[in-house]
């Protein structure tokens, strides 16, 4: 059987955990009100032998803290468009794109809004393209308003 020690100063202790059984590397307590971007410290592992013919072995573990730096932006706003009557049903109709400069995820895009806008529009929520989901020769309306949102930041369409 191999047992996990984690060696360091009070500091990297206080955060993170190292399971004596297992060797995993837990989080102790939440990263949000600490500014320190980098944890390092020594993890230690070693059989059940007695002390004098122990074998062991030893990492140093850095962690790197990637912060979220505010939600993602979106390009070439405002976003208007216009659509011909005729366009084929699921054919793309616009692009929306946003930019995350912390780029801890990647960015995901929804389509909120109002009915009967969400009806006639699609959107694919990886890249960002709207696309026409029901054809708009059955309607008599002229302006349709939609949301897209990537994230958390929302926008007018």
């Amino acid at each position: 059987m191999v047992y996990f020690e984690q060696v360091g100063d009070a500091i990297d202790q206080e955060f993170f955990y190292v399971s004596p059984n297992t060797g995993a590397i837990l989080l102790r307590k939440s990263l949000d009100n600490t500014n320190i971007n980098q944890f390092t410290f020594t993890v230690n592992a070693y059989d059940n032998r007695p002390v004098g013919v122990r074998k062991s072995a030893v990492s140093s573990v850095t962690i790197d803290i990637k912060r979220d730096q505010g939600p993602p932006q979106f390009v070439q706003t405002p976003y208007r468009t216009s659509v011909a009557i005729n366009q084929r049903v699921n054919t793309q109709v616009y692009q929306v794109r946003a930019v995350d400069n912390d780029i801890i995820d990647a960015i995901r895009y929804r389509l909120d809004g109002f009915v009967p806008g969400t009806n006639y529009f699609g959107l694919n929520t990886s890249t960002g393209a709207i696309f026409l989901r029901s054809s708009l020769a059955d309607t008599n309306i002229n302006t349709f308003e939609t949301f897209t949102v990537s994230n958390s930041y929302l926008c007018l369409l």
